[in-house]
């Protein structure tokens, strides 16, 4: 009989602590949603910047197999990295070879999370 009267008292005292560790397990999903997401829109900014760094890179190696000078070969990988969305930080140029450094912010316009500045570096034409 003694068990018996432990028992309803023991379920008693239970009671609620499931919806305790549901309300825990939502907040530990919506935390690990939030993170991949976050990590989802790093990824992508970085897939873009590389993209950008890349299209600009060629365009400045095009123009000085043009002849059209390092300036023009900076001015042309300019604007290919900003029609891509980044901003050109650094260029070098040489006769036959122009390298590249771009960063990329990723904003709501781009469908990334906001707060994630991604950088990239390329270089296009002939090895040293």
């Amino acid at each position: 009989m003694s068990q018996e009267r432990r028992r309803p008292w023991r379920a008693a005292a239970d009671r609620g602590a499931g919806t305790v560790l549901v309300l825990g397990l939502i907040g530990v999903v919506a935390i690990s949603m939030a993170a991949v997401l976050w990590l989802g829109g790093a990824v992508l900014a970085k897939a873009r910047a590389q993209t950008a760094a890349d299209m600009a890179a060629l365009a400045g190696a095009q123009a000085l197999l043009d002849h059209l000078g390092e300036i023009a070969a900076c001015e042309q990988a300019s604007a290919v990295a900003r029609a891509h969305g980044a901003q050109m930080t650094a260029c070098a140029t040489n006769r036959e070879r122009c390298e590249i450094t771009v960063a990329f912010a990723a904003t709501k316009r781009t469908n990334s999370q906001g707060g994630v500045t991604a950088w990239a570096r390329a270089v296009a034409g002939r090895p040293p």
